[in-house]
Formats: structure tokens, C-alpha cells, sequence
């Protein structure tokens, strides 16, 4: 509804296409919901055999498993992608839905984040 709400300036005038108007929404709202869903089930499942297939860490991989933890869902997804699966900006950009400039962004405010916590955890 609230999409519908926010799409009102373009809802047509006869009421059979505002019916239809609206189921279009409503469906296009549900696959948006869905995808989503097997993206992080994909993610999920990477990290899985991921963190399976790894090795013991060592103490200062700790120290960077805790940064990566603290970062917004969104930068730490991009993180995760980048670093724990092996995918490049782009790749990543493209799982999660974004545009690439905004994964580029993302990720540089992510590493900064990191790069402060890391370097606070040292002194």
C-alpha cells in the first residue's frame, strides 16, 4: 500500500485500471520481496560452506570477524562478498541489486569504518 501510495500521481482514472493498477503493484512488490529473500538465502549458503571449508583463524582474524560484525547490514554484505567469496566490486554490486558506483561508495566507507576499529583495537 504504501508503494501504491507513494505512485498515486500516476494511478489512471477509470476504476477497472486502478484495480489493475494496483494488482501490478502488489505483484511487482512480491517478486522484489522474493528476489531479495534468494539473494540472502544465496549469501547465506555461501558463507555457510564457506565458514565450513575454512581453517582455524588466527587471533587477529578475530579482531576483523568483530570489525566486519559492527558494519552496517548493507557495507557488511559488500565486505563479506568482496573478501570472503572472492567476488569483485562489480559481481557483488550486481548480487546485491546496486548500481556499481554505489557498491564502489559503500565499500570505501566500509573499509575506512574497518580501518578506524582496527587500528583503535591496536593502540
Amino acid at each position: 500500500m504504501l508503494t501504491a501510495w507513494k505512485k498515486i500521481q500516476k494511478m489512471p482514472e477509470a476504476s477497472e485500471r486502478q484495480r489493475m493498477w494496483l494488482f501490478v503493484i502488489a505483484a511487482h512488490t512480491l517478486s522484489n520481496y522474493r528476489r531479495t529473500a534468494s539473494r540472502r538465502l544465496e549469501l547465506t549458503e555461501r558463507l555457510r560452506h564457506h565458514a565450513a571449508a575454512s581453517t582455524p583463524a588466527p587471533e587477529n582474524a578475530y579482531a576483523v570477524r568483530d570489525a566486519v560484525l559492527r558494519l552496517h547490514q548493507a557495507q557488511r554484505e559488500l565486505v563479506m562478498l568482496i573478501h570472503w567469496d572472492g567476488f569483485t566490486i562489480v559481481e557483488a554490486a550486481e548480487i546485491l541489486g546496486l548500481n556499481p558506483s554505489t557498491a564502489r561508495s559503500r565499500y570505501a566507507a566500509a573499509r575506512e569504518l574497518l580501518r578506524d576499529a582496527l587500528v583503535d583495537e591496536k593502540a
